[in-house]
């Protein structure tokens, strides 16, 4: 593919650069977004609504291929596969032109959205679905006003929403490299899996948790993390572990706002939190008071700035593009074992609202988002909030439940009402 034209392909972003590399025969990196109906998913209507958008949003229409000995997203023509849902994240086929590189399934009035993260983090996904669900719904003869922000994307909008703005803000504000050291971090079931994905959501009413959230004068997403980490710590003593063990939860950022973008491709970040397991029994207050100053650090706009320096600077070094695929895969695995996975418990990603105009949101009953298996962990967790509810997917591949009904005591002891869905 060394032949490809510049406006044929995409550079992949700082974001989704390794995961092509870090990809097996058995896993590759994805995340799902699902939404309830009213109705049965009109299958012929979806495909007509994918050809309707396609034009408009050229960076999730792609394949992957190779050019001068790198990876690099190369347009395509092609949908996605549009399939009846058969479990979840089911792995892409990396090597085949046959289907852009995210897929919707369908199951009754269920429809999903498996995306491929080299392409987007689900901030930019999920402008992407909504739109969809627009033409959908038009297609059926639904008015759907256009003034909303989640149409303020494609066509007209293409340079700003195909942005790498990792590179952007590398050149632009600089920032200087900085060590990547931590502590590693205990692992649940020891790090192995030993079934497919399933998953288990909490259902809980926004009202009551803004309330309870408040009352510890603190965010949603500290508060989650404390109930998360006095959780995982009890699963961690209870199953032989040490009270000095690091129950270390990877929280995602959106960094659109910070940087001024709008990109749809990845622009997202990571930081790990770190309380140690003799926070088993300590009161969420305690633990929220540990983990105020580990946001505040890792928030920051001079560290986040730091962070992209970092990432982009070792991936443009000569001596790197230089080298063959088998060779970077080499390079970013050792890595990835160094400053991978190993280095938190599990990921918590609060993705916020699901916003919806109110044309689309009176046929969506409920709306959720979770993150495919990873090489080392075993629970994964994602919160959206939708229609007054907020819904916490945990997504495992442990066939044992004690981390989710860790949760739920949890749960059950800050007096928070919820529901617990299984599948």
């Amino acid at each position: 593919m060394s032949d490809l034209n510049k406006n044929d392909y995409y550079d992949l972003d700082g974001g989704g650069i390794i995961y092509p590399y870090l990809a097996n025969g058995h896993w590759n990196h994805q995340f799902r977004t699902e939404v309830e109906l009213d109705a049965p998913v009109d299958v012929p209507r979806i495909r007509r609504a994918l050809e309707i958008i396609r034009p408009r949003f050229p960076s999730f229409f792609v394949v992957l291929a190779k050019r001068k000995g790198a990876y690099v997203l190369k347009k395509t023509d092609k949908l996605p596969e549009v399939v009846p849902e058969v479990g979840l994240c089911r792995m892409f086929d990396l090597k085949s032109e046959e289907h852009s590189l995210f897929r919707i399934t369908y199951a009754g009035n269920r429809l999903g959205m498996e995306v491929f993260h080299s392409l987007s983090d689900g901030a930019g996904a999920n402008v992407l679905f909504i739109n969809m669900l627009a033409e959908y719904y038009a297609l059926a003869g639904e008015d759907i006003p256009r003034d909303h922000d989640v149409f303020r994307h494609g066509g007209g909008y293409e340079q700003a929403d195909t942005e790498d703005s990792f590179k952007r803000v590398y050149r632009e504000e600089g920032g200087k490299p900085h060590n990547r050291y931590e502590k590693n971090a205990w692992q649940y079931n020891g790090g192995k899996a030993d079934t497919d994905l399933h998953l288990t959501i909490f259902e809980l009413p926004f009202s009551q948790l803004r309330e309870k959230y408040r009352s510890y004068d603190t965010s949603l997403t500290v508060f989650l993390a404390a109930l998360y980490t006095k959780a995982l710590a009890r699963v961690c003593l209870a199953e032989g572990g040490s009270e000095r063990d690091n129950i270390k939860i990877e929280i995602p950022m959106n960094l659109r706002g910070r940087f001024n973008s709008t990109t749809l491709r990845n622009f997202s970040l990571y930081f790990d939190t770190c309380v140690t397991a003799d926070c088993s029994e300590k009161p969420v207050a305690e633990i929220i008071g540990q983990l105020r100053p580990q946001f505040a650090e890792g928030t920051s706009v001079d560290k986040l700035r730091d962070d992209i320096y970092t990432n982009v600077s070792q991936g443009e070094m000569k001596i790197f593009k230089a080298l063959p695929v088998p060779l970077k895969k080499a390079i970013l695995r050792i890595g990835s074992a160094f400053y991978g996975e190993n280095l938190f418990t599990t990921p918590l990603s609060n993705v916020g609202i699901f916003d919806l105009p109110p044309e689309i949101a009176r046929h969506i009953t409920a709306a959720d988002m979770m993150i495919s298996s990873t090489r080392l962990n075993t629970l994964y967790g994602v919160t959206l909030s939708y229609n007054g509810t907020l819904r916490w997917c945990l997504s495992s591949v442990v066939s044992k439940t004690v981390a989710e009904d860790s949760i739920a005591r949890v749960l059950e002891e800050e007096g928070l009402e919820f529901n617990r869905i299984v599948r």
